[in-house]
């Protein structure tokens, strides 16, 4: 696997952030994402077992709204971690690294929100 050069970006507490270790991140999360996109169909299914078809309509379109603005920040993050797109921007790039990181952290939050809100389904259904 080609691995691009690392860019660093100083955090506040003096850690440092690469390129590299925010791909990585945000290689995980996409995989995060196609798994949670085959759990819609499965979970809107159940949900239209115990209540009627509106709510379970309602239901898949919530998740699916979700999961796309994860997939935008996903996508983002890909492009501006190209590691050419990094060297054109320069000394900006330590910031687009940082950006990027944050973006997962949105990420990470979405996901958070998807499981939320399906408890939160669960519980009235039931």
């Amino acid at each position: 696997m080609f691995m691009p050069r690392c860019c660093f970006a100083e955090i506040s507490d003096g850690a440092m952030l690469t390129n590299v270790k925010v791909l990585e991140m945000n290689e995980l999360l996409e995989l995060e994402s196609v798994r949670l996109w085959g759990t819609v169909a499965e979970f809107v299914f159940l949900v239209r077992e115990r209540a009627s078809d509106e709510y379970a309509g309602g239901v898949e379109k919530n998740l699916q709204s979700m999961l796309k603005k994860a997939e935008r920040l996903i996508d983002a993050n890909k492009a501006n971690l190209k590691e050419e797109y990094l060297i054109g921007m320069g000394e900006l790039a330590p910031m687009i690294v940082y950006d990027s990181a944050v973006n997962c952290n949105e990420i990470i939050g979405i996901f958070d929100s998807i499981g939320r809100y399906k408890r939160r389904v669960l519980l009235e259904i039931w």
